[in-house]
């Protein structure tokens, strides 16, 4: 765990790398860096009709990166009906945007799984359980896509949740139906569309793909 203290005494501003594509290894500025990295996977394509594609997964990790490096992979975004590619930095995986299919919206990537069932008094704990954000579920063609943190997709066999007023259960993000999930970097395709260039992991409207992922580094050396 990285302390406050090993925070301030890393310096100034750090270095800051965007990884948008592909896959190799990162090379920190000096031995044993201090580096925090932003891990974002793909969002994936839209269904052929009725139904979007969920965003992909964002998980934050702090690691001392030895002078050798540490490897990456950049998640690209699905096409039509594909879910979305993993990102990762060595041992740690962001999870994909899903597209669903032909009877649901595209879950988004999530940051773990309950354990046991659901019932009256609540869910179990969550097994796996990371930090970040999770990807904002899929729309359809009567729902708009998700907020980042909503993975779950709305449709008729998803049941409905008991909240204090006020409270959405599937928040929209402003995009329409038949739009895709939004991720932490953007919002999701509206309906036929795919996200802008720069929404990093956002899923693909109805009938389009999903937007790639990306790797934020930020170094703040020894």
């Amino acid at each position: 765990m990285t302390t406050l203290n090993e925070l301030f005494q890393a310096g100034g501003k750090p270095a800051h790398t965007l990884i948008t594509s592909g896959t190799g290894t990162f090379v920190p500025s000096v031995d044993n860096a201090l580096c925090k990295f932003k891990i974002q996977a793909g969002g994936a394509g839209g269904y052929t009709s009725l139904y979007a594609g969920g965003a992909g997964a964002m998980v934050e990790v702090w690691r001392r990166v030895p002078i050798a490096g540490v490897g990456y992979v950049v998640g690209g975004g699905g096409a039509v009906s594909t879910n979305g590619s993993k990102s990762s930095v060595g041992s740690v995986v962001a999870q994909p945007g899903g597209y669903g299919g032909t009877t649901q919206p595209g879950p988004g990537g999530a940051l773990g799984v309950l354990s046991g069932g659901v019932d009256a008094d609540g869910a179990s704990l969550p097994i796996g359980g990371l930090s970040g954000v999770a990807g904002g579920g899929g729309g359809g063609s009567s729902a708009s896509g998700q907020i980042p943190g909503f993975p779950a997709p709305q449709w008729s066999g998803a049941g409905s949740a008991s909240l204090p007023n006020g409270v959405e259960a599937y928040p929209a993000n402003g995009q329409g139906n038949g739009s895709g999930g939004s991720s932490l970097y953007g919002l999701g395709g509206t309906n036929g569309n795919a996200p802008a260039s720069d929404a990093y992991g956002a899923g693909g409207g109805i009938n389009a793909a999903g937007r790639g992922g990306c790797i934020e580094i930020e170094d703040f050396g020894a």
